[in-house]
């Protein structure tokens, strides 16, 4: 199925079972959300920013120790901290999960955790963090992409966000790609 239409479909509702597993996993995220609550806090603890600020999906600042596989999503470990800024007293406002897997994970229990992948995507490190030379999900080249001494990326890993910290609700949904 194409992902930006999985994406744009209405949340289904859930049996108690999945809505209980998902309220326990929510409520694990958010604890995990408010250790983080500035970049600074993120910075300390080994977070880096990649990219940079861009409105609806925030700052990315990401560890490379929050990957996961194809099966239930492990909370306690999210791949990036959103925060809602770069400065360091920019707030958290949500969370994003990654798995290097060849389908979407199961991820969050029931349907609604709309995973989501970029394709064409440049990345170069930088002991400031990683930097996006040219736009995602374009028709970058490989070429173009080591003209700017970056890595090419045909498409990158799995990735959901969770729109978990009080305040920072998205009114497209808690998995929504923007907020």
């Amino acid at each position: 199925a194409d992902e930006a239409a999985v994406a744009s479909q209405p949340d289904l509702p859930l049996d108690p079972a999945a809505r209980a597993q998902l309220a326990e996993q929510l409520t694990g995220a958010r604890a995990v959300a408010l250790r983080y609550p500035t970049t600074a806090d993120a910075l300390r603890s080994g977070y880096q920013l990649a990219g940079g600020f861009a409105p609806g999906t925030g700052a990315h600042y990401v560890s490379l120790n929050g990957l996961s596989g194809p099966g239930a999503i492990n909370v306690d470990r999210p791949e990036a901290l959103i925060y809602d800024g770069t400065n360091a007293t920019s707030q958290i406002v949500g969370l994003m999960y990654y798995a290097m897997s060849p389908n979407a994970p199961d991820g969050f229990a029931g349907p609604n955790d709309h995973w989501h992948r970029h394709s064409g995507v440049c990345i170069r490190y930088t002991p400031s963090g990683i930097q996006v030379p040219l736009p995602a999900d374009t028709n970058v080249t490989v070429a173009q992409c080591q003209a700017v001494n970056g890595s090419f990326l045909s498409v990158t890993g799995w990735m959901v966000h969770a729109w978990v910290v009080p305040g920072w609700e998205s009114p497209q949904g808690v998995f929504s790609h923007s907020n």
